[in-house]
Formats: structure tokens, sequence, C-alpha cells
């Protein structure tokens, strides 16, 4: 198909397609995956793309249904440039889907060999063979959601045969989570779940929690990890924005809702309180998830994060791995677990200094986190001598 179906993609062709009624949330809200893959549209994970779709066969309408991406060897490649015959696409404890797990069998018999990895040389081995901020988004982006048919059910991940290529992970098939079956969910410690060294043969066996509990015993991992998870719960978690793209997804699916329940069974009014209930798992969801981290990691306190810049359209600031837009921007992280910031000036400034808890001229600092901090990266326009042109490849022909 030479066609671009998804408006937040650039893929313009498509070996393969899926319309899928939903999963377990078939004739519920009907886009429940959808919803909460799409949170991380602005994260490094790999997860398929939506558009809802009135679906009609010879004629006759058969409701609403959504097209996604395939998870194929194509929709790597699409996503990520590589030859499609070149990726290595695994599942669940390693099985093959395409190409060959040989490399990852290695990984599981490395860790099978370690009962940890404090030793920074051995989890450096690890950190070697996964792409690393990819792992991390994705496992706590399952944790938060509180994903209960994962991780020993619906896991796949890939690498490529090039011998640099790291192991990512792929988001799909999370209709378990977000409070589908019931709204109190949200209490779940999904974290220990996650965690568990004993866990049945399904949905959590030991083998699905190998990876995780080895590199959460290396303290730079669970740092890496506890910040990364701050920041999303701050940004593309945070209650504000869960209700914006419910408001913006109910907008898209509205109207053809009654059509579908129409066609086959369903009540518009038990909808709206489906998505009501959706709202409270957003709204509560944060907290546990911070209660719980700070209890399985032995965490001291929240603390705050307040950031400002010196005038709009100057410049912004990243903070660990997320780059707010509006401020003033506030951030909860935890006691003794220092945050990294660094000032990012738009095209036409240039950064002359930190103020407030740090004052510094470099643009980029570390925060010990031992108060709250507050920080305001000072911009000023730019003049002639601070540009440069820099030509780092010359293209003498093209094929």
């Amino acid at each position: 198909f030479r066609y671009k179906f998804f408006a937040d993609k650039p893929v313009e062709k498509f070996e393969s397609l899926i319309l899928r009624n939903s999963g377990n949330d078939n004739m519920g809200l009907q886009f429940h995956d959808c919803f909460m893959t799409g949170l991380t549209r602005d994260m490094d994970i790999d997860r398929q793309a939506y558009q809802p779709a009135a679906v009609y066969i010879n004629g006759e309408y058969w409701g609403l249904l959504n097209l996604r991406e395939k998870v194929s060897t194509e929709y790597i490649s699409d996503n990520h440039y590589v030859n499609s015959d070149s990726v290595n696409l695994l599942e669940g404890n390693g099985s093959i889907v395409d190409g060959t797990n040989e490399r990852y069998n290695a990984l599981k018999g490395y860790l099978n060999t370690k009962s940890s990895l404090q030793n920074d040389a051995d989890y450096q081995g690890v950190r070697n063979q996964i792409d690393l901020n990819n792992y991390i988004q994705y496992q706590l982006t399952q944790i938060y959601l509180n994903n209960r048919d994962w991780p020993g059910n619906n896991t796949k991940f890939w690498n490529s045969t090039s011998p640099e290529s790291k192991w990512r992970w792929i988001l799909y098939d999370t209709d378990f989570g977000f409070g589908i079956w019931n709204v109190e969910d949200y209490q779940m410690n999904t974290l220990a779940f996650a965690l568990e060294p004993y866990g049945p043969d399904w949905p959590n066996p030991p083998w699905a929690t190998l990876l995780f509990r080895r590199l959460s015993s290396n303290l730079s991992f669970r740092n890496n990890f506890i910040n990364q998870f701050c920041d999303r719960l701050n940004l593309d978690f945070h209650p504000a924005r869960i209700n914006a793209d419910l408001d913006s997804i109910t907008d898209l699916y509205d109207n053809e809702m009654a059509y579908h329940f129409n066609r086959w069974w369903g009540n518009y009014d038990e909808w709206y309180w489906r998505l009501n209930n959706r709202r409270t798992f957003g709204q509560n969801r944060p907290y546990y998830c911070r209660r719980y981290l700070r209890e399985e990691f032995l965490l001291g306190p929240n603390l705050n994060v307040n950031l400002n810049v010196s005038g709009p359209g100057e410049g912004k600031i990243k903070l660990n791995t997320i780059t707010p837009t509006k401020y003033p921007f506030t951030g909860v992280y935890f006691n003794n677990v220092p945050v990294t910031l660094t000032a990012i000036p738009e095209p036409g400034y240039k950064f002359v200094a930190w103020e407030g808890s740090v004052v510094s001229t470099e643009p980029t600092i570390s925060f010990g986190m031992k108060v709250s901090g507050n920080f305001t990266a000072v911009f000023t326009e730019a003049e002639e001598e601070d540009f440069s042109v820099v030509i780092n490849e010359i293209n003498y022909k093209s094929h």
C-alpha cells in the first residue's frame, strides 16, 4: 500500500496492515490500546500507529475498527531504515519470529551466570547489548500502565545483524492496563510485579523478569530508571496530559460510536462512564508509582525541581530525558538521586548562565537533590561571532 495512513509517522508505504477490534477493549472504548501506546509518541519506544476506520464489507457496515501497523520485520525496516532481511525479531523468551536468536540466547546465558550486576563491568557487558533508553522507557511505561498481561506475554524485541545493533523492545497489546477491569487498579504495585523472581508461568514467570531484576541491582541503572520514570510522570503521564489525550481521541471517535453500537451492541452512556474511569486512573496513578519507587529502592522524600528561562522563545531546558516547552515548569524527583540539566538556546540566541540553586556558565550541570532546586537558564541574543558553519560531509556524487 503506497499511502500515508498515519498522520504522526512519516511512513508512506506498507507491506501489511491490521484492522484490530481493540482486543480486550472490544465493545468498550474501542481505542484503549491506541490511547495508551499513543502516550509514548515523544518517547524512545517502538509503537504501532493507529487510525480509526469505519469498515464496510461488500457495502455492509461492519462497525468501527482500528487500522494499525503490523509488527513485523517490514515495520522495523520502515520505522528504523534498516534492511528487513537483516532484522532478528523475537518474542517471549527469545522465540524466533524472524531471523536468529543466537545473540539473545547468549545474553540470557550471561545473565544466568550472574547473581547481580552490581559490578559496573558486568553491567556494562549487558548495557552494550541493549538500547538502554528504549528498554528503560519500555519498562516504566508497562509498569505505569499496570499492564498485567505482561512481561511473560505480549513481548517482542529486535536487533539487526549489524554487530553494533542493540536489542530494542516494541510496545503493543497493552489492553489489560489502565484500569480496564477495575478503576482502582491504579493502586497496583506493578513495579514489584515486574521484579518478581518467583512468578507463575503467566503472566510474570522468572525468565520474563530476569533482565530487569539483574539490571536493577546496579546503582547507575537504578538512578537512571528512577529519574526517567519521574521524567515521564512529570510530562508524558501527567494527569493534564492524560486528560488532553483523552479529550482529543474522544473527539476522533465520538461521532462513529452510535453507529458502531447500533451495528453490534453497546451503550453510549457506558462509553462515557468508561472514559471517566480512565481519567480517574490517570489522576491517581502517579502518586502510587512514586510510592512504589520509594519503597522498592529505599528512596527519600519527594523534592521539586523548578525550571524557568530568561525570556519566552529564547531557549529551553532539558531535564534528564525530557525537554519541557512551557515555563515555569515543576517536576517531582527524589532526595539524593541527582538530576542533570542542559540549557538549549533557540536559533539566534546563546546561553549565558544558570541562576538559582546552581550558579554556572556551563550549559550542562548536575544537581545532587539534597534539597529542592530552582533553576533559571539565562539566554541572550547571539552576535555575529557566535555563529559558525561546520561542513562535516560532502556528497560529491548522488546515486
